[in-house]
């Protein structure tokens, strides 16, 4: 009789430890967010996993970083119903103006998926937020820019990364409409750098061919600034025969700033979209509430900001 109590006792005990260590593992079981970029090995998108990798490591958050090898709508809508099916706890991506991606995030809300747009937004989609700049905005800070940084007339051209990215046609009908007032600027073509330095080169040097009067370009994404750059180059024309206006990171700029072959940059922060969109993803996941925009500084840096700053830096005046 002794041993069959003992025998129930400690099978329950047995069981108590069990299910305690069931739970315990179930309440330390990582989150699991998933962040989806435009391209997979795209420098830019890289440092926003860097930013959003920062702060999943500083809470014990699993990221899943998967995205298509080259930027590909269909691939990109492919992968987000992918993690919307698998119901992975909370989505970063890029937003795709898209019918598709629109019903994708609704079904994502309604499993209980927050979904927080990155350096692209679709505001006609529920997403909970959007982070990163408003694209409009720095395209019409970059078109302002040249009207400042040139007089008399200019003959205009756009390399941009995508035609079909939603950043990309803001950034240009922000341009466009800073210039539609200035008769001096004409605007002759965009032309597409499917994203890469190699592409933004090909794209410059067929600029050039078909228009030899092209005497400035806006650059609309990150990589365009240095295939720019090349593409004059290989034109066999010197850097400094054309106005140049980017859009880029700090340390990339300044570097061109400097020596003079861009006039001025419009500024990205990566690495803070990241940082920022995985710290509103966390929150979210809380029951917290924040703005649906979440806008990431705009700054505007000429060759002349460099040249007075590096002066100062080595105590000369300006």
């Amino acid at each position: 009789m002794l041993s069959f109590f003992l025998m129930i006792y400690f099978g329950k005990e047995t069981f108590h430890v069990q299910e305690r260590e069931q739970v315990k593992a179930v309440q330390e079981d990582p989150l699991h967010i998933v962040l989806i970029p435009e391209e997979m090995n795209n420098p830019y998108w890289r440092m926003i996993e860097r930013g959003a990798k920062k702060v999943a490591s500083e809470h014990n958050v699993y990221l899943e970083y998967e995205g298509p090898k080259q930027a590909d709508n269909d691939e990109q809508l492919r992968i987000l119903d992918k993690m919307i099916d698998a119901e992975v706890d909370g989505i970063l991506v890029q937003g795709v103006e898209d019918e598709r991606f629109v019903q994708l995030v609704t079904l994502a809300r309604e499993k209980g998926i927050p979904v927080v747009t990155l350096d692209g937004d679709v505001p006609m989609s529920s997403r909970n937020a959007y982070v990163g700049m408003d694209n409009y905005r720095a395209g019409y800070v970059a078109g302002k820019s040249l009207i400042y940084e040139t007089t008399g007339e200019q003959f205009v051209g756009i390399i941009a990364g995508r035609l079909d990215s939603v950043h990309q046609r803001e950034r240009i009908r922000g341009f466009k409409e800073a210039i539609k007032q200035e008769k001096r600027i004409q605007l002759l073509t965009i032309k597409e750098s499917s994203l890469t330095t190699i592409g933004a080169a090909q794209a410059t040097y067929q600029l050039f061919k078909q228009y030899p009067e092209v005497t400035a370009i806006f650059g609309a994404s990150i990589l365009d600034g240095d295939g720019i750059l090349q593409g004059m180059e290989q034109m066999n024309r010197s850097k400094r025969k054309a106005t140049i206006i980017t859009i880029d990171t700090l340390s990339q700029a300044k570097a061109y700033l400097k020596e003079g072959y861009v006039d001025a940059s419009i500024i990205q922060y990566p690495e803070q979209m990241g940082e920022k969109g995985m710290t509103l993803m966390l929150g979210f996941l809380e029951g917290q509430y924040a703005d649906a925009l979440q806008h990431t500084p705009i700054e505007l840096i000429t060759k002349e900001e460099v040249r007075i700053e590096e002066q100062q830096g080595k105590g000369e005046q300006p």
